[in-house]
């Protein structure tokens, strides 16, 4: 048995793509909200099932459309997501029956172990066997049927798909991460995510957080944050009546961030105003989207 599997998580944006990952390591991993974008660029998180040890790799929603270096950089971190793969999911959502069979075969690669998760099926009460009996007559692929909110089959798709097809696999991908930049990156978009679970209209689509300094301590961990937005107006918002809405960014980040790793955080946050920042190149590289 290998030491660790890869498996990444593709889709659409909305699907349940964070929210699957969270639940396979019974935490708060990454972020989950229904508003797109959530998901900027590949997070990486390790957890154990049994005795296999994986990484899960959490992706940006493939619906990006192309308006900036941004949208392109998602593109980008979608596509090598699909490298060096032991196992590929692919994660779709049962409202979203309309030529989906179409997206799924064109996501599916050929040279990689691959299972097809529809979720939300609690949505579809009438006609699910027709909807099973549809969608099979299309994909070859085996295909598991799940609700995140109401955990229907999620026991079927660990024990007969997930740890099934890993025990299969015989030539270990040559796939590596580097701890220490994942882990401020998955801080980072965590802060991100509470920004954008906080926000509305265009805000949570025009913000970007960037760590300045960290200090991991053996009792605490010390970051500096600095929170970009496009427009003034924006900054006021996020900073909020007498500070009320960035100390909330703050409680919320620090208590999850606690969580997740287990010991203190302090987290200092300011708010700052970058004029088009998803177009500068040099700036998307600082942040770890490039």
């Amino acid at each position: 048995m290998k030491d660790k599997y890869f498996i990444s998580i593709v889709g659409k944006s909305n699907v349940g793509k964070s929210t699957f990952i969270n639940y396979l390591c019974n935490q708060y991993i990454t972020s989950e909200s229904n508003k797109p974008q959530t998901t900027r660029i590949n997070i990486v998180a390790e957890t154990k099932i049994d005795n296999f040890s994986l990484i899960l790799i959490d992706t940006p929603g493939l619906s990006v459309k192309d308006s900036n270096l941004l949208s392109a950089t998602m593109k980008k971190s979608y596509l090598k997501s699909l490298e060096n793969l032991d196992l590929l999911i692919i994660l779709t959502d049962i409202t979203k029956t309309k030529k989906f069979e179409n997206s799924i075969l064109e996501m599916i690669n050929n040279n990689t172990k691959t299972l097809i998760v529809v979720n939300k099926i609690d949505l579809l009460v009438e006609n699910i066997k027709e909807y099973k009996k549809h969608i099979n007559s299309v994909l070859d692929e085996q295909v598991f049927y799940i609700s995140l909110k109401q955990q229907i089959g999620l026991k079927d798709l660990i024990e007969n798909g997930i740890k099934k097809e890993l025990v299969s696999i015989k030539n270990k991908s040559n796939n590596k991460i580097n701890n220490e930049v994942n882990e401020l990156i998955t801080i980072q978009e965590l802060i991100r995510g509470i920004v954008v679970n906080n926000t509305r209209e265009e805000i949570p689509y025009d913000t970007a957080v960037k760590i300045n300094k960290s200090i991991n301590q053996k009792l605490i961990h010390k970051i500096d944050a600095s929170i970009y937005v496009e427009k003034t107006n924006q900054r006021k918002i996020l900073i909020g009546n007498k500070g009320n809405m960035i100390k909330l960014i703050g409680s919320q980040s620090r208590e999850i961030l606690e969580e997740k790793y287990n010991k203190k955080f302090y987290l200092k946050l300011n708010v700052c105003v970058k004029k088009d920042w998803k177009n500068n190149f040099s700036f998307l590289k600082e942040i770890g989207y490039l």
